[in-house]
């Protein structure tokens, strides 16, 4: 009787015991991902940044407003302040490289969606985009208003450091210095928002 009663505590025992499954256990990374769920993770990743680059467009021109204002009140102010404003569109010009970078790189994820609709032979708006039907005639106008916006306010804060170094009687060759580094501040600002010219077949698209 005792013997048999160990047999069962002894099987009872057994049974609690967790079962270990034959094999190493396999982790998330060694599971083999299939081409199509890499290419629904990239498409999706690349239209959140595609979005996101979009939404800051708007933040862009509030970022322009604020540093447009701030330095129209630092000027306004007289006296040493005003040569403060020749800043401004050196700043202007990091913000346009900054954009540039941006506007490329949204550029690029859009071209990489396109050859993706391509490859899967479906018909998206990527697509319908570039569809000369569906062509819009306002194409490039963000570009253009900020490097209108750019240009334009930096020049007028150049014009107004220049007639105050004029007013002040500020000795004449510092104003040719002064206006060769701005203007040149404020070419690259138009280059850095100028489209580049499509190549020739056999370069890049």
């Amino acid at each position: 009787m005792k013997n048999q009663i160990e047999q069962v505590e002894s099987q009872q025992h057994v049974t609690t015991e967790p079962i270990i499954t034959q094999g190493a256990p396999v982790h998330a990374s060694q599971v083999p991902l299939l081409a199509s769920d890499i290419a629904r993770s990239d498409r999706d990743f690349l239209r959140s940044q595609e979005r996101d680059r979009m939404n800051e467009r708007g933040h862009l021109w509030t970022l322009f407003v604020s540093l447009a204002t701030g330095f129209g009140v630092i000027g306004s102010q007289g006296g040493q302040m005003v040569y403060l404003v020749l800043l401004f569109p050196v700043l202007l010009a990091f913000v346009a490289m900054h954009i540039r970078n941006s506007e490329d790189t949204l550029k690029q994820i859009r071209k990489y969606l396109y050859r993706q609709e391509q490859a899967a032979g479906y018909q998206g708006y990527e697509h319908f985009s570039r569809d000369p039907a569906n062509t819009r005639a306002s194409h490039g106008g963000y570009r253009k208003a900020l490097r209108g916006a750019f240009c334009t306010t930096g020049a007028i804060a150049l014009g107004g450091v220049i007639l105050h170094m004029v007013l002040t009687h500020v000795t004449w060759p510092i104003i040719p210095l002064v206006i060769l580094i701005e203007g040149a501040v404020i070419a690259f600002i138009w280059c850095s928002f100028s489209t580049q010219k499509k190549k020739q077949q056999g370069g890049a698209k």
